[in-house]
């Protein structure tokens, strides 16, 4: 949107987290929303794959608490921050920087067949990498 001469960039409401207690961030992608928000719409970017819409248990095997940082991206196409963090082809959204946490061996090979890539974006490597990019 314009307004005024500056360009307004408004993100999907339900892309942000709703409130910052109960944070959770999605081990596959970092994206970071409230347990309840996360058992309310899924993940946005996962959800087509992992399903954890409305499962208590899924969205705990899926997502963790155990993140640092915060990435708010608007245009991840367009940012260099999301390029550096390798996640520009994601939706918009709050992003956790490191996540610590797994997913099992049956749900990489199920991302791998759907041709997703599994994102490794844990403490203490000095890189960003990808088991499939």
């Amino acid at each position: 949107r314009v307004h005024g001469g500056l360009f307004l960039f408004v993100m999907d409401r339900d892309n942000i987290p709703s409130t910052i207690k109960g944070l959770r961030a999605c081990i596959r992608c970092g994206l970071v929303k409230p347990f309840e928000q996360f058992k309310a719409e899924g993940c946005d970017n996962c959800e087509g794959h992992l399903q954890f819409r409305n499962d208590e248990k899924a969205v705990r095997t899926y997502t963790t608490d155990d993140f640092q940082g915060l990435i708010s991206l608007i245009q991840p196409k367009k940012s260099w921050v999301a390029k550096w963090q390798h996640i520009s082809r994601l939706c918009s959204g709050c992003y956790a920087v490191t996540v610590n946490g797994e997913l099992s061996p049956n749900d990489i090979l199920t991302l791998q067949d759907s041709g997703l890539p599994v994102y490794l974006r844990k403490r203490g490597t000095s890189t960003f990498s990808t088991e499939q990019e």
